[in-house]
């Protein structure tokens, strides 16, 4: 009977050392997806909180920029006018009143500018306009006077509905009374164009509890890290096309903008796209200096957010418009068959990412003299002929003619696996380095 006894428990352990090993198994898996032919080895977004510990250096740092953004969302939040509907006992659809709604508003407002303007609840619809909408706020620039009862915050940033449709900047003070953990906000004067051209000063003054003003601390930031970036970029872009130009990578928007009118005209008209945009893959590249946050989105174009802080960052649209050192001592390693298939990765990235000029300029001379001579007419034809998300199998290669090689592809559409796949052939030559001319043929 006790030999039973220890053989079941044998058994039992072995089974649960079976489960454990798929378990870790399933977990490699899931965390190695397919190959994206890039130095980044990204893996599918698997969003999750990070943890944060508190700061105890009151210099600008997450933490505080997390509780600022907190607050500011908090006010916003407020001015939903929909937050203030509500149904009587006989179930109709009732609405506060003016009156009612601006004795909640007036509370996150600071007694100074309370003071100085001469508020009170019956002008208060002067200075605050209420929304039919949620806004999203992002802020992309910060600078802080801090004391021993409280910081004080200048803030640059904007806000934008779920549905992108209204939006607009806001310049506010923040200030955090960290004792009693209490916050009031003022708008800045309009006049003011820049807030690094301007001083913070902090009184220093606790500021009273009331019934909204209590500041959110979280020690979670950025629990999603990727689709959060993408947010922040497209709600800035959408606002205001000028300051997202500015965060880009200076020589990135050099080589593919080379203007702001250009970035200008890319964002006009490619609207849907931006509004569209989620994040399917993700991987965070931590230096002692920076983190590099890299986000594939659903159309397989990557975006590299090269980070120091929340407001200290730049943007790149894509991974092929300038060549990393890694890409160009990988690539030359390839094969011809290996270089062609990239470069078609890369031509298709183009496409995807909208990026018509960068595609136009890899066809070949002959090519475009022959069937596109203009930028516009490329772009047209790819429009009416490809889908707006494509996805590539790659068939049979050959080199049978010296010096040009052939691909073939299928293309699928990503947002639909049931519809018709293109077939197409595309012609290559590879010249030195990394560079390659093309032409094609649909079949």
């Amino acid at each position: 009977m006790e030999k039973k006894k220890k053989i079941i428990i044998y058994i039992i352990f072995i089974l649960l050392f079976i489960a454990l090993l798929i378990g870790f198994v399933i977990l490699l898996n899931f965390s190695n997806n397919e190959e994206v032919k890039t130095h980044y080895e990204l893996s599918k977004v698997y969003e999750q909180d990070w943890n944060l510990v508190e700061d105890e250096n009151e210099e600008f740092d997450e933490y505080y920029y997390n509780a600022v953004k907190n607050n500011i969302q908090a006010f916003y939040n407020s001015l939903n006018s929909e937050l203030y509907l509500y149904r009587d006992d006989e179930n109709n659809l009732k609405k506060y009143s003016d009156r009612e709604i601006n004795e909640i508003l007036i509370q996150y407002l600071s007694k100074d500018y309370i003071k100085e303007n001469n508020i009170t609840v019956d002008n208060l619809n002067n200075y605050v306009k209420t929304f039919d909408t949620n806004q999203q706020v992002e802020i992309f620039n910060m600078k802080s006077s801090n004391g021993d009862i409280t910081n004080t915050y200048a803030v640059h940033g904007v806000t934008l509905d779920l549905d992108y449709q209204i939006g607009s900047e806001f310049k506010f003070y923040v200030v955090l009374d960290k004792k009693n953990k209490t916050f009031s906000i003022e708008p800045m004067n309009q006049s003011i164009n820049d807030i690094d051209s301007i001083e913070v000063k902090n009184k220093d003054e606790e500021i009273e509890s009331n019934s909204v003003n209590t500041t959110s601390y979280s020690y979670v930031l950025d629990s999603k890290p990727a689709q959060s970036r993408l947010n922040k970029y497209k709600n800035i872009v959408l606002v205001n096309p000028e300051i997202a130009y500015n965060f880009l990578d200076t020589e990135y928007r050099d080589k593919r903008f080379g203007s702001l009118e250009n970035f200008k005209q890319y964002v006009q008209n490619n609207i849907d796209y931006i509004k569209s945009l989620k994040a399917e893959k993700y991987v965070a590249n931590m230096t002692n200096d920076y983190t590099e946050h890299v986000v594939e989105n659903q159309y397989g174009i990557m975006y590299v957010f090269t980070e120091k802080n929340p407001i200290d960052f730049t943007i790149k649209l894509d991974t092929y418009t300038i060549d990393s050192e890694k890409d160009i001592e990988d690539y030359k390693k390839l094969t011809n068959a290996g270089k062609v298939q990239t470069n078609v990765d890369t031509f298709f990235q183009m496409l995807n990412s909208k990026d018509y000029s960068a595609a136009y300029n890899v066809l070949s001379d002959g090519f475009k003299d022959t069937y596109f001579k203009t930028e516009a007419s490329f772009e047209q034809f790819m429009k009416q002929t490809l889908y707006e998300n494509c996805e590539i199998d790659y068939g049979n290669f050959s080199d049978k003619i010296s010096g040009v090689f052939t691909q073939y592809v299928e293309i699928k559409n990503r947002d639909n696996k049931n519809d018709k796949k293109i077939r197409m052939n595309i012609i290559m030559q590879l010249d030195e380095g990394t560079g390659y001319k093309l032409s094609f043929e649909i079949l």
